[in-house]
């Protein structure tokens, strides 16, 4: 056996390293939100959970280099073994050195599979530590080498076809995350109606005044990441120790950045916020995509105020409303607490009070974990179901935000106690919240209430103000709606152009919110009732019993 090379083995801090790496990832920076979304106690329990079965997987891969370690020096025995007895000679003194190393004093007469790679266990020390001696490991052995000697020739390629799937899936992963990370940081320019927490189009520049888009840069800083890594990959090239040195090294210095950050935060500004046990109801990346959000977030100013688009979940929006006389803000539907506070210190404005539609969970689930963030906030809506409700209102009831006045609009149907919110300024800008009893080219089911009630709400409340009004609806169910609308009046022009408008601005990643009340009485069929041409399609003559067919219909649509 050749004389091994101590030099060509990693020493036991590289290895360290190597489980360091396997172990530990840039995930370990998403913690904090991790404790703050999904609870302590269950974020806990997860991360121990992962750390115990990484341990499982570090200590088997080590056990399994073992035991090809073995393999390796038992086929070895027998090879020689096999070359002393067909020279017919006897083991020289340098051989049966090597041997004893090995374990083995000497030929033996069989090479059978049958025979016990390691020796009946002993009590004796000397025998013990002959034993032990097989599974040190002494040679490389690479995994696809490894594949090899466990498996037959049909496990050996599946292994390297899942290997190869999970090692470039991964450098793409990377590859993309790197890249549009690197993208956001160094492209400086922002539209004025983004924020600088959005995700801004593509298509915008990445400086103002270069020709150079978002896009463009994402593309160059991922050609640069495949130039530099590529190697690694493509080229066969093995001696990773100083990249892994190098990736545990940012790795560090990302976690003590992190806990340095952390702590001048805690010293300054003390503990803030209250992470739940458990939130089993916490958003997941997976939902929306890598930013789990389902749309861009974007400012809409009219004359008094400023209106927030926040997308939350799978397809809500919230909506933080903010007067510019006095700074003061307020919240529509708070489903996600962290994305509220968030918009609110960005804006630099005074959040006072919380506006909710109906007490569904996916509107007020909010609401108790947002007071906690925000001292003496004033929680209205209709419903005593509603959460953390401070300030139950009715029809007409008004309260103003700063300067804008706020008139609740009374729309039971959805749920009993659902409120819109109809807000105006100075100089009359007005804007509609509606929840989800109107949506752009659709409207909310009759969950607690009858087609009588939401033609109240839409045609007689709703469809009374004025047509300018701006509606600012609780989904992002646009698309579908027009598409209902279509199937309802196929001729219906202004309901084609919509269709096209709404395709646009999804594929931008834009919500399709606002609307305004004159939009919806061209492309809506729910507020259509009355057109003949709706009327035909139900083949009812009263707009009531229109409305109930259309309702019906709407449920079963398929898009």
């Amino acid at each position: 056996m050749p004389e091994q090379n101590s030099s060509d083995q990693y020493s036991t801090w590289v290895g360290l390293i190597y489980v360091f790496n396997l172990i530990v990832g840039t995930g370990a920076l998403t913690l904090p939100a991790v404790f703050s979304q999904a609870g302590w106690a269950l974020g806990l329990s997860v991360i121990l959970i992962l750390a115990f079965i990484s341990f499982i997987t570090v200590t088997f891969v080590i056990e399994v280099m073992a035991s090809a370690n073995a393999i390796v020096a038992w086929r070895h025995i027998q090879h020689r073994k096999r070359v002393c007895l067909s020279q017919d000679s006897s083991i020289n003194e340098s051989e049966s050195e090597v041997l004893q190393t090995l374990g083995e004093s000497g030929p033996s007469n069989s090479d059978s599979e049958d025979t016990p790679l390691v020796t009946p266990f002993s009590s004796s020390p000397d025998c013990a530590d002959m034993t032990y001696r097989y599974y040190v490991i002494r040679d490389k052995i690479e995994m696809g080498q490894m594949a090899s000697i466990f498996f037959n020739k049909f496990g050996t390629t599946l292994f390297y076809l899942c290997f190869a799937i999970y090692l470039y899936g991964d450098l793409s992963i990377y590859g993309a995350a790197v890249a549009k990370t690197l993208a956001d940081v160094i492209c400086t320019y922002q539209p004025a109606n983004f924020t600088c927490n959005s995700t801004i189009p593509d298509t915008e520049p990445c400086w103002e005044g270069f020709a150079l888009d978002r896009a463009d840069a994402y593309g160059t800083f991922l050609t640069i990441f495949i130039l530099l890594l590529g190697p690694f990959v493509f080229f066969n090239i093995q001696k990773t120790k100083y990249l892994q040195l190098l990736t545990s090294g940012m790795r560090w210095l990302a976690f003590t950045i992190m806990i340095v950050y952390a702590l001048k935060n805690l010293i300054i500004h003390g503990a803030q916020g209250d992470p739940p046990a458990a939130n089993i109801m916490a958003k997941s990346i997976s939902t929306n995509g890598f930013y789990a959000r389902h749309c861009n977030s974007i400012i809409i100013n009219q004359d008094n105020m400023k209106v927030q688009i926040l997308p939350a979940l799978q397809d809500n929006y919230m909506y933080l409303i903010i007067d510019e006389a006095s700074q003061e803000a307020a919240i529509v539907d708070p489903v996600d607490p962290d994305s509220v506070a968030c918009a609110v210190q960005q804006n630099n404005v005074c959040l006072t009070k919380v506006l909710t539609t109906h007490h569904h969970w996916d509107h007020a689930g909010g609401n108790a974990n947002l007071c906690k963030k925000f001292n003496n906030l004033q929680v209205y809506g209709g419903d005593d179901r509603i959460e953390a409700l401070t300030c139950k209102v009715k029809h007409n009831d008004t309260f103003n935000i700063g300067k804008l006045q706020v008139r609740c609009l009374a729309t039971p149907c959805h749920t009993s106690g659902h409120i819109c919110y109809y807000i105006t300024g100075d100089q009359e800008s007005p804007a509609v919240f509606t929840g989800d009893t109107l949506f752009a080219g659709g409207c909310g089911r009759f969950f607690e209430g009858t087609a009588e009630q939401m033609y109240k709400a839409l045609i007689e409340i709703l469809g009374s103000l004025p047509n300018e009004t701006k509606v600012y609806c609780g989904h992002e169910y646009t698309g579908n709606n027009l598409k209902f609308g279509k199937h309802v009046e196929p001729e219906n022009e202004a309901i084609r152009q919509k269709i096209e408008w709404v395709r646009i601005q999804r594929e931008k990643n834009n919500p399709t919110v606002p609307s305004t009340i004159q939009e919806e009485k061209f492309t809506n069929p729910f507020m259509r009732v009355h057109e003949q041409s709706v009327m035909d399609h139900t083949e009812q003559k009263d707009p009531i019993q229109t409305m109930a067919f259309l309702r019906r219909e709407k449920d079963n649509f398929k898009a």
